[in-house]
């Protein structure tokens, strides 16, 4: 290839992509798994305990994203001293944070399980689920934090293999503790538990074959470093933690217009439509490592080349989903809709087909965070995050819920995505020099 660049681009993206791959794939299965094993209470409980799940997984993607884009630029800069420092310092944030999780979650998981939503049918399932996955916390985070920093590192391919590798046990153990071993959703939240376990054996090569320039040390830098360097991956955290808080709007919502039932249908699309999502982020992830080394050498050329690249595939990829949610909406449903409730059905396809019209802007606005924040610009990507992830979409939710129906509550995540987009677009208008 005449351009090196298209070549990075091409490994690191694709290496990436495949990683997102298999967990979206531990995703589906681990929806299926509960749908056919425990019906729609499964589903809509699984859908309940979902936005503490972002709120880990968030803090993980926040300290991985930042910190990783940190110690690429300083990395490229030839300062491995302060790399050091940085990696060390996030390592360290991750485990207490990850601690302090375990020992909060712990005590609260009860609260926790009645302020989301569940009532009499689904608490004992909604309230097993989220106390497994509090005992499995410390290891979410990181997992995130490992596999940025290993990406970082110059081990793509190591990351993809830790990804893929943990989703695929999470599915095999999935199957296992459901169905053979018959152990409910406990066995769907331990086989998730389980997952960030194998992907760290897997990340530990890295340092056991000493092929890492990383160094931990206890020279760290001082902690109020430590905002600094989490304000680069905030954008990331507030795309989970806002999907989350989202998600309870959503459930509330039909709730209210549905019941439980339109809760079970949200879930149908909103597990189909993480996986959407995480083919967006394997795409912006991918990039990231560019971006901050281009960035950290003062070669905006690269840069713009590499976004180009990544609006580019974003589309296609956005078309590519589109068309398959269309024509293959009956098909997906029915993988989820284990009782054959023709209401679940006309629920999740109008929503389906509504919902999924956004990823035309959700690709473009995935990217851009993740763009401004490799390149150490944190506030565009904050503010498009936080006009995507709750300043437009649950006001939106709440009034179209009143006066659109249930039509009017799907119609708000493309609405709101379209809106980022457009914010997005001004921001790159004022700094096409960058």
């Amino acid at each position: 290839m005449k351009n090196p660049i298209l070549k990075d681009f091409i490994q690191y993206v694709s290496l990436n992509i495949f990683g997102t791959i298999g967990l979206t794939c531990y995703i589906l299965a681990d929806t299926f798994f509960i749908a056919r094993g425990m019906g729609a209470n499964g589903i809509t409980a699984l859908n309940l305990a979902l936005p503490m799940f972002n709120l880990i997984f968030g803090i993980g993607i926040m300290l991985g994203t930042g910190g990783a884009a940190r110690y690429a630029v300083l990395q490229a800069q030839e300062r491995s001293r302060e790399a050091d420092g940085v990696y060390s310092l996030v390592l360290t944030a991750g485990i207490v944070t990850g601690l302090l999780f375990l020992a909060a979650g712990l005590s609260l998981t009860g609260r926790i399980t009645a302020a989301l939503g569940a009532n009499a049918d689904v608490y004992d399932l909604t309230y097993c689920y989220l106390n497994t996955i509090f005992w499995f916390a410390p290891f979410f985070i990181l997992n995130q934090i490992l596999g940025a920093f290993v990406r970082n590192d110059g081990a793509p391919k190591l990351a993809m293999a830790a990804m893929i590798l943990g989703s695929l046990s999470n599915i095999l153990f999935d199957y296992i503790f459901i169905f053979p071993l018959n152990m409910g959703i406990f066995g769907a939240a331990f086989a998730t538990g389980v997952s960030p376990l194998i992907s760290l054996a897997v990340l530990s090569l890295h340092f056991i074959r000493k092929k890492n320039r990383m160094r931990f040390t206890f020279r760290t830098l001082p902690l109020r470093a430590l905002p600094k360097i989490s304000a680069l991956g905030f954008s990331a955290f507030l795309n989970e933690v806002s999907g989350g808080f989202v998600i309870i709007t959503f459930n509330f919502a039909f709730l209210g217009l549905t019941g439980n039932l339109g809760i079970a249908a949200f879930g149908i699309v909103t597990n189909l439509a993480i996986v959407v999502v995480c083919l967006f982020n394997g795409l912006a992830q991918g990039i990231q490592p560019l971006v901050s080394t281009c960035h950290g050498k003062g070669d905006r050329k690269n840069m713009k080349i590499l976004l180009r690249y990544g609006l580019i595939t974003s589309l296609i990829f956005s078309g590519l989903v589109y068309l398959g949610s269309w024509f293959g909406t009956d098909v997906l449903i029915g993988l989820f809709n284990s009782e054959g409730n023709p209401q679940l059905a006309r629920l999740a396809k109008e929503g389906l087909r509504i919902y999924f019209a956004g990823f035309f802007f959700a690709g473009i606005n995935i990217l851009m965070t993740f763009y401004y924040s490799a390149s150490e610009r944190p506030l565009p990507a904050f503010l498009i995050s936080a006009i995507r992830g709750f300043a437009v979409i649950i006001p939106a939710i709440l009034l179209l819920a009143k006066f659109g129906g249930v039509t009017g509550v799907w119609l708000a995540y493309p609405l709101s995505e379209a809106v980022a987009l457009a914010a997005a677009l001004f921001f790159r208008l004022r700094t096409r020099a960058s």
